[in-house]
């Protein structure tokens, strides 16, 4: 039988609370923290245009920030998904003033270091709040744990959708300066607000996961069951995820970057071009909650296998895209294979070991895909400093992505379960 990281007992325990299952709070809280959180951190494609045309910095120099931010969030992962999965209110708390500061920064920003201090230090420090609320929905969904990352997951599409319009519109109305300083007054009131929602598990709120009436732990006392963090680091599984979420982290974060700016290159009016951006987070949405539930149904590496078969399409596609109506193609394929990748990984650290660790785990996790994206926005930006064109560039993502595809292709289950 599974139980989801809990261990089965012989009795049945009814809840002491009735009515609305909090779970679903749980779930829209968190959908709207991550759609302000990852969505105002996926509009720096959008600030990246006015901040070369004021500083005549090299492309290359510009996404350097981004990309230090990965590894500052990389480097941070793991210790605050071990150690913040009991706070995420605390955590998450703390985490809106870093980004507030790093917002009010980047509004005062004249030099490249500052660049670096501001985006890539503190922003990067102040996104990992997201971490241990993953692991909080976990906790609370066991049956429908993917369908339920995946509405929370589509936070980060919708954020996508809405956040780079309205800080173009911020930027057109006010000047990029001024824009940092309104978004990220914004994110700390919502984000704040939001925060103080959020409750650790079902049992702390006297319901069970899913909003099961009874259910078979012997008290409401559930101790997760799985590996211990040591145990999990030593499994040949953990290291094969971790490695595919590198590839995964490596392909889509240049896109991030770079799309818009390559759209304006071929000629896509600039405040056309942020559409594509739109797009992708349209299809991201749809993606996170049909694969969170196919998931469910089929496993997370089977979905894993689709999820990189669609960004590998997306990535080829890319590389002959030369209209606007074939960047959205792009947009709708991408964003499709984007949100099925990001959607597993929370549930798949669960599936593969647990909610012992599972902060942890989702912190490697994520930090593999952080890191995988560290080098790559750079990368892709010195090689069209170069060569003056990304097709470079985008066909060693395509070769990344079906290196990921074949670690995927490889991965297996765990055969045990350590005791809880």
């Amino acid at each position: 039988m599974n139980t989801g990281g809990y261990p089965a007992g012989a009795s049945a325990t009814r809840p002491r609370r009735r009515g609305l299952f909090y779970g679903y709070v749980i779930v829209g809280v968190a959908a709207v923290i991550l759609a302000v959180i990852m969505g105002g951190y996926n509009t720096f494609g959008v600030f990246f245009a006015p901040m070369l045309a004021e500083f005549g910095w090299t492309r290359a120099v510009t996404s350097g920030a981004y990309s230090l931010s990965l590894v500052v969030y990389a480097l941070f992962s793991p210790f605050v998904g071990r150690l913040g999965a009991g706070r995420p209110r605390l955590v998450l708390s703390v985490s809106s003033f870093i980004i507030l500061a790093s917002y009010l920064s980047m509004s005062r920003v004249n030099t490249v270091w500052q660049l670096y201090l501001a985006y890539g230090v503190l922003l990067g420090i102040g996104q990992t709040g997201v971490i241990p609320m993953m692991s909080t929905v976990a906790r609370w969904f066991v049956k429908k744990r993917g369908i339920m990352t995946g509405f929370v997951m589509a936070g980060t599409g919708a954020g996508t959708i809405t956040m780079p319009l309205l800080v173009a519109w911020f930027i057109n109305s006010y000047g990029w300066r001024d824009a940092f300083i309104i978004f990220g007054i914004i994110s700390l009131v919502i984000v704040i607000s939001a925060a103080q929602l959020l409750r650790r598990d079902p049992q702390s709120y006297g319901q069970l996961p899913d909003g099961e009436a009874e259910a078979k732990p012997a008290d409401l006392s559930l101790k997760a069951s799985g590996y211990s963090l040591s145990e999990a680091m030593r499994t040949r599984q953990l290291w094969l995820t971790a490695a595919a979420f590198f590839c995964f982290g490596f392909v889509a974060y240049p896109i991030v970057v770079h799309i818009v700016i390559h759209a304006t290159g071929i000629g896509v009016p600039a405040t056309t071009a942020v559409s594509i951006v739109s797009v992708i987070g349209f299809t991201n949405i749809l993606a996170r909650i049909v694969m969170g539930n196919t998931a469910d149904r089929i496993g997370g590496r089977p979905a894993m296998i689709i999820g990189f078969s669609v960004v590998l399409v997306a990535i080829v596609w890319l590389l002959f895209a030369r209209e606007l109506w074939s960047l959205y193609v792009f947009g709708v394929i991408f964003g499709f294979g984007w949100g099925s990748m990001s959607v597993q990984m929370s549930p798949i650290a669960a599936e593969l070991f647990g909610l012992r660790a599972h902060g942890g785990v989702y912190g490697i996790f994520q930090a593999a895909l952080t890191l995988g994206g560290t080098v790559s926005p750079t990368l892709v930006g010195y090689i069209y400093d170069v060569t003056k064109s990304y097709q470079q560039g985008f066909l060693i993502l395509a070769l990344v992505a079906a290196a990921g595809l074949a670690v995927v292709w490889v991965l297996k289950l765990t055969t045990k379960r350590s005791p809880s």
